[in-house]
């Protein structure tokens, strides 16, 4: 990592009066970049009684911080090659691309972010990603700079000439400036994003919409702004210990039926999308006795509609249940999922045909970590969580939830970030009744992010 892109982070700077503050605030700086070990991170003070000045003296060590997917295969059965093939770097650099001296082993040290994925299973499923970040924009203040662009296609398995053929396919961008304010620390950050999606329903799904019937084709178009203000006083980001980060987010599109741009009389009122979407996410750690820590966070989502005659629309619904990856749910049209561990997509009844209006969830999580070397990092935890969706907004109840409990471990390691895997029981659900415990639980993977 290159010197500037450390010192521009540190809240202690030469000539300043010291404060104790400042240094555990840039020592908690240092660990958000996520750049290097925060066991090894060590601060030397050298106080010169003479000139009543002190030496400061930030030690880091640099952590491998690549994430590398690489699987293929051969689906006898459908006769395809199905595979995953992605890079994220998030330490790149583009000033160092064209100079080779300067590659370890690849362009790195200047903060920036690099992001490419291809993902195909055959017929069903094929997705492109790409996303680049720069965090100082200009070099001189911390202004967030991302662009971003995807491709996405699920069918149901049928050559594209069939008869019997059916396929959901976007296509999108989005662009997003952000900045961090002075006060409070730069702890207060705002960001604001434009996008948009390209939509096209073959018969993929059937979309149940507010009156009771359902959208299963056309084409639709989804473009949007989005700000979001952002507190985080949460230093290390695999295993935070102390602090919160708490996000506001609100979603819009333009009234397009009040610009005559849409109609409820149309044949596809929605072929503009309209609406308004809040979130609500709320995370907060507490340190316990010993190296045990409490998370405890809240997250809510409503989406609301201008224009009551055309109602809520098919898409930017929210899918709550599995493991919140899951390329079977259409994440990337604009969907949220939200894992919920102990149930499986599709389980709840609002997440069913595209989803609901709103959801709620709340968790608790004890962590224990058991593992801490240079390669590799890991803890154990215990989570009991509850949640639910409702297919419209006005059916919000943020405390009639279903709950769950279960066992779960992370592991953090070079080339691949978060590895995982949860064990959660649903103790709501009354059809099992009277079965054996097992059938209560689910088992999610996390590999490479951590679901929401």
């Amino acid at each position: 990592t290159h010197e500037h892109v450390i010192r521009r982070e540190l809240t202690t700077q030469p000539g300043q009066p010291f404060s104790r503050a400042d240094v555990i605030r840039s020592q908690r700086e240092l660990m958000a970049m996520g750049y290097f070990n925060p066991e090894k991170l060590g601060i030397k003070t050298d106080v010169d009684p003479a000139t009543g000045t002190v030496a400061l003296e930030y030690e880091v060590k640099e952590t491998r911080n690549e994430k590398v997917e690489l699987s293929g295969g051969w689906n006898p059965s459908s006769k395809q090659v199905v595979g995953t093939l992605g890079l994220t770097l998030d330490n790149f650099s583009v000033r160092n691309l064209l100079r080779h001296k300067d590659w370890s082993p690849l362009p790195s040290g200047d903060g920036q972010r690099l992001s490419l994925r291809l993902q195909s299973t055959g017929r069903q499923y094929q997705a492109a990603n790409f996303s680049f970040s720069e965090p100082w924009l200009g070099g001189k203040r911390p202004n967030l700079f991302t662009v971003a662009g995807f491709y996405q296609r699920f069918t149901n398995g049928e050559s594209a000439g069939a008869d019997g053929f059916a396929s959901l396919s976007v296509t999108g961008g989005s662009l997003q400036l952000g900045t961090r304010f002075r006060a409070l620390n730069r702890s207060l950050a705002f960001t604001l994003e434009g996008s948009y999606q390209n939509i096209f329903l073959n018969g993929y799904q059937d979309i149940q919409l507010d009156d009771g019937s359902t959208i299963s084709s056309g084409r639709f178009n989804n473009l949007y702004i989005k700000p979001a203000l952002t507190y985080n006083t949460i230093g290390d980001p695999f295993f935070p210990t102390r602090g919160a980060r708490i996000t506001l987010s609100a979603q819009f599109t333009p009234p397009f039926s009040a610009l005559g741009v849409a109609s409820a009389e149309d044949s596809n009122p929605y072929r503009w999308l309209e609406y308004h979407k809040w979130r609500f996410n709320a995370e907060y750690y507490i340190p316990l006795a010993g190296k045990l820590v409490l998370k405890a966070s809240a997250k809510m989502g409503w989406l609301g509609h201008y224009n009551s005659a055309i109602g809520t629309p098919p898409f930017e619904r929210f899918e709550l249940g599995g493991n919140g990856i899951s390329s079977s749910q259409a994440g990337f049209v604009g969907n949220s999922l939200i894992a919920l561990r102990g149930y499986d997509e599709g389980y709840l009844e609002g997440s069913r045909n595209g989803g609901g209006a709103a959801f709620s969830k709340l968790t608790m999580e004890l962590r224990y970590p058991f593992l801490n070397t240079p390669g590799a990092r890991g803890y154990l935890l215990g989570f009991a969580e509850a949640g639910n969706v409702w297919k419209q907004a006005y059916q919000f109840s943020p405390f009639n939830l279903r709950p769950a409990a279960g066992l779960g471990i992370r592991l953090q390691l070079p080339m691949f970030g978060t590895v995982g895997f949860d064990y959660g029981i649903g103790f709501d659900k009354p059809e099992l009744k009277g079965q054996d415990w097992t059938k209560y639980g689910t088992f999610n993977i996390v590999l490479g992010i951590e679901p929401e």
